[in-house]
């Protein structure tokens, strides 16, 4: 890594496997605008299923349909080429792209141009450079401290006693703080009608938010449900996990990004029956028959070795 932005070692030991964070074309560390944009995507499409009848989601592609098709095609979900694009053709092209531009002149044919999702833009994050900010009281705060930092992957026994595998040693950006633009096209976007007459979930990005954030609370209410049946033990203790995060029942994030989001931020699995789920992660990921799904999770460590801190959680606010 560049001196000047090499990352400070939360890490007793030697690593002699490192998992490195993205970076821009000048080695400092960003979020990409793409990632952001997938997540609000996933959001989106779980809105749009979970009020399948407000919008007027074609019967074909409601969750009951869906939940029968993935039934009927659990042999091809274990072909890892036909799983990676076997939503697009479920529903999501459906939701996404079925959809004709009023005033267009040229070809109806639905792909990338008829995506209503080209409304939205999302640019990269500013660099997320280290800074340290004094608040009003004079407490000193540090933002974006890049760091090298043990990642445990937790999962539990049948009597949900918790155990773990060999941890995952990765870059990470502590405390991150950065700007970025996310600008809704009104214009553009009021030219798309769906060919199926489906309504679109939002007309602005205050909706579009509450989207965002009522999908953020789908996953945080699962998660609290998952920890809080967790037997701990003595070497993995989520306590600190738990106070500080999942104990307050009211989520205030709006997305989760990234490595540690899992099955639950990047799929519309939270809708599905629980024994679909499983059965889904059984055939694409890796077995676990008898739990449910996701089993594992990631906790990072602090510099004090404690298990403290959950992946990828991400609060928006306006400037």
């Amino acid at each position: 890594f560049p001196t000047h932005l090499s990352s400070r070692n939360w890490v007793e030991g030697q690593i002699t496997d490192l998992r490195p964070m993205i970076r821009n074309g000048m080695g400092q560390l960003y979020i990409p605008g793409s990632s952001i944009k997938g997540a609000i995507r996933t959001a989106i499409a779980y809105h749009l299923l979970k009020h399948e009848n407000q919008y007027h989601v074609p019967q074909n592609k409601r969750r009951s349909e869906i939940e029968k098709q993935l039934q009927a095609s659990m042999g091809d979900l274990r072909d890892k080429t036909k799983a990676k694009f076997y939503d697009d053709k479920a529903f999501m092209d459906e939701l996404f792209t079925n959809f004709s531009l009023v005033g267009n002149r040229g070809s109806d044919k639905t792909g990338p141009n008829t995506d209503f999702m080209r409304a939205i833009h999302v640019t990269d994050s500013d660099p997320l450079e280290k800074k340290t900010l004094t608040a009003k009281s004079g407490k000193k705060q540090t933002f974006n401290a890049a760091v090298v930092s043990e990642v445990v992957v937790s999962s539990h026994f049948e009597d949900w006693k918790a155990k773990s595998r060999a941890s995952i040693y990765t870059e990470l950006v502590a405390n991150a703080r950065t700007e970025l633009t996310i600008t809704l096209d009104h214009e553009l976007l009021a030219k798309f009608r769906h060919k199926n007459g489906m309504s679109l979930p939002f007309k602005d990005l205050d909706k579009l938010l509450s989207i965002c954030q009522e999908f953020a609370q789908e996953q945080w209410d699962l998660e609290a449900a998952y920890w809080e049946k967790i037997g701990y033990t003595q070497n993995l203790n989520f306590d600190l996990l738990w106070d500080k995060y999942y104990a307050e029942p009211n989520c205030d994030h709006h997305l989760r990004l990234g490595w540690g989001t899992g099955m639950m931020g990047t799929t519309i699995n939270s809708l599905l029956q629980p024994d679909l789920r499983s059965e889904i992660r059984d055939s694409c990921g890796i077995k676990a028959p008898g739990f449910e799904a996701p089993k594992s999770r990631r906790t990072v460590k602090n510099s004090k070795g404690e298990l403290r801190y959950p992946l990828g959680w991400v609060k928006l606010k306006k400037i």
